[in-house]
């Protein structure tokens, strides 16, 4: 069992198989090591990747109550969050992150995929977007949630050169789409917000055959 969670620990049980395989072995941890943030946070990571989005929230949320664990538990279960498309649950996660440790990429990316998704709060989704790429600038997925979020605040000639380069970036790096079922979900919105409902689905269609099983593109 200790062996078990070490491995996961290094991100070795990646498979779906190997996650529901680790389930049971990590509730009897838990049985007997209930405080334990290590596999509090493992048995989240474990649900979440099965699709046990809702059963994963608890054990994410205890962990996060252990300083060693909590930065990680949180960009788990803010991922979480945005995958079943909690925008609330996802920015209250993320603004602490963020407000400590401002030059967090993972979290400004994660809020500003929140924002944008949750048509609450384009210029904050602008301002992390733009915060992502001074600190990664080769970042495809922030140059896509620039473009959307351009595009929700109408400047719409800057929000198609945007996804345009962003779209470019992909190519020129030697991604295809599939590389990123999140960018692909930002180009099919953004023919959607366009009322290019044609081109949206025909976009989406093609998410749905690289990422069939992917909750955030279903």
């Amino acid at each position: 069992h200790t062996r078990l969670v070490r491995d996961w620990s290094s991100d070795v049980c990646s498979s779906d198989l190997e996650l529901r395989a680790s389930l049971e072995p990590l509730r009897e941890l838990l049985e007997s090591r209930p405080e334990d943030s290590e596999v509090l946070y493992l048995y989240g990571a474990a649900l979440s990747g099965t699709g046990s989005f809702t059963q994963a929230v608890w054990p994410l949320r205890r962990a996060m109550e252990d300083a060693e664990w909590h930065d990680r538990a949180a960009i788990h279960l803010a991922n979480v969050a945005v995958t079943t498309g909690d925008w609330d649950m996802a920015t209250g996660i993320l603004d602490p992150l963020v407000d400590e440790d401002p030059d967090n990429s993972e979290a400004l990316l994660l809020r500003a995929y929140a924002r944008t998704h949750s048509r609450q709060d384009y210029e904050g989704a602008l301002a992390d977007s733009d915060a992502v790429l001074e600190l990664e600038p080769e970042s495809s997925d922030a140059r896509g949630l620039r473009g959307v979020a351009l595009l929700g605040l109408r400047r719409i000639e800057e929000a198609g050169e945007a996804i345009e380069q962003a779209s470019e970036h992909f190519e020129t790096a030697g991604m295809g789409l599939a590389d990123s079922p999140r960018f692909c979900v930002v180009r099919a919105t953004f023919a959607k917000e366009k009322a290019e409902l044609e081109k949206a689905e025909e976009i989406f269609e093609g998410c749905l055959e690289e990422y069939p099983t992917v909750f955030l593109v279903v």
